[in-house]
């Protein structure tokens, strides 16, 4: 079972933040709804450095500055506890959850301790301090079994590896050698037999469990963010450049050398879905047919660290006491009504080209009688995908076209202030 997607969502902001900070509370935790994102404020001036998401209603996430916060919710974003109240710990960098109760997290002085909680943050206990070097990542599959990675010390990094929930550790006596410093956006994980991290252009991985060795291959470039859709199948981008391996890394091939067209924060394949998350600097975007197509989405200000269980719970760091929650149950036409959308839209829909079945997405801002019409190139009606009223929401439906000819084909949204077509093809 592969828990969370955490992997490309990591930035190099190792030891310090340079970000000016603004301060800002708002009465309500929507501040503006972006399409599928909603914008949750909490009420902690913190800029928020990682998330751990256990699902769709408890979420933990850390920040140090200007507030040093632990914070955590258990109805979906609603309302956020600080967890940190009367405890000793000064600095906080990542985090690792199984539920409401058992937290991780590392910090402390250089960013070199583990500290850990089985009360939801009542009590903090310290469990281990690296001798090595800066932690840069930290996970927890389930209640016993954990691992943390630090930075290189005599060109070998620190692997350590706990049985125990913490209580102890030891460093594995596999620790891979490596050139450079590795970055925290450069790891991660399906579980506990497929760990991974980029040094340089070599990808280095550790499979078939955690006390076995780990082997590297070349990428060919320098990305930023890999992750894994399955053991054979990863996405590497460094912003510009997207190359795919089907091979668990072996070989590389170039999809496109403009994903964004700029420094990415992140890439994150979503569990359970073909759904990519791309965020960065100025722009972001998400392919729902595993990078085949993409389309803009909203800018996140600061958005780096991305963690999600599955499509109904993906969560984004943000400044500011903001966590950026993506919002996107269709359940056939059933209205999303948590999500009143700004505008009209109809997607493209995903797959495409496909065969026999795709899927249609689209957005109303307001309630009305909604038709979505296929036709083929002669403009011959091939079926009515909707015909009714609908409210404001979010939707989706599909179109099966196992009964008719490969062909391009059209399809038309017609209701009160909006119509437009897009072209689909069908590839058998």
């Amino acid at each position: 079972m592969r828990p969370h997607a955490r992997k490309g969502g990591r930035v190099n902001m190792k030891k310090s933040i340079h970000i000016k900070i603004v301060f800002c509370f708002f009465l309500f935790f929507n501040s503006y709804i972006i399409a599928q994102w909603q914008s949750i404020q909490t009420t902690f001036n913190t800029t928020f450095i990682d998330v751990s998401v256990v699902n769709s209603d408890i979420i933990w996430a850390c920040g140090s500055s200007p507030q040093l916060s632990i914070v955590r919710t258990t109805n979906g974003g609603a309302n956020w506890t600080n967890t940190l109240s009367g405890s000793l710990i000064t600095h906080v960098w990542h985090t690792s959850a199984i539920d409401e109760n058992h937290a991780w997290v590392t910090g402390g002085l250089y960013d070199k301790y583990v500290f850990a909680t089985t009360n939801g943050g009542l009590n903090w206990v310290q469990q281990i301090y690296s001798p090595i070097e800066f932690i840069n990542f930290i996970h927890f599959f389930n209640a016993t079994t954990g691992i943390f990675l630090t930075d290189k010390v005599n060109d070998t990094i620190g692997f350590f590896i706990t049985r125990n929930g913490g209580n102890n550790w030891y460093r594995s006596a596999n620790s891979p050698r490596i050139t450079t410093i590795i970055n925290d956006n450069c790891m991660g994980f399906l579980d506990s037999n497929l760990l991974w991290f980029i040094d340089d252009n070599y990808l280095y991985k550790l499979t078939g469990g955690l006390d076995n060795s780990w082997t590297s291959s070349i990428l060919g470039f320098y990305p930023y963010n890999v992750d894994f859709k399955d053991s054979n199948t990863s996405f590497a981008t460094d912003g510009y450049i997207l190359k795919k391996t089907t091979d668990g890394g072996l070989t590389w091939q170039l999809l496109t050398d403009s994903v964004l067209g700029q420094n990415s924060n992140s890439l994150s394949i979503i569990p359970y879905s073909n759904m990519v998350v791309v965020t960065g600097t100025n722009r972001s975007r998400v392919s729902y047919d595993l990078c085949s197509s993409w389309q803009n989405i909203q800018y996140f200000n600061h958005g780096y660290y991305i963690d999600a269980m599955d499509t109904n719970s993906i969560w984004l760091t943000g400044l500011s006491g903001t966590m950026y929650k993506y919002n996107f149950n269709y359940l056939g036409l059933q209205s999303n009504q948590q999500v009143i959308p700004l505008n009209f839209v109809l997607y493209q829909n995903y797959p495409n080209p496909f065969n026999p079945v795709t899927k249609i997405r689209f957005e109303l801002p307001k309630s009305g009688n909604v038709k979505i019409v296929v036709s083929d190139v002669l403009g011959r009606n091939i079926t009515n995908l909707v015909n009714q009223y609908l409210e404001a929401g979010l939707y989706e439906t599909e179109f099966d076209a196992s009964s008719n000819p490969s062909g391009i084909y059209f399809y038309r949204i017609e209701t009160s202030g909006f119509v437009k077509t897009n072209k689909m093809i069908l590839l058998k």
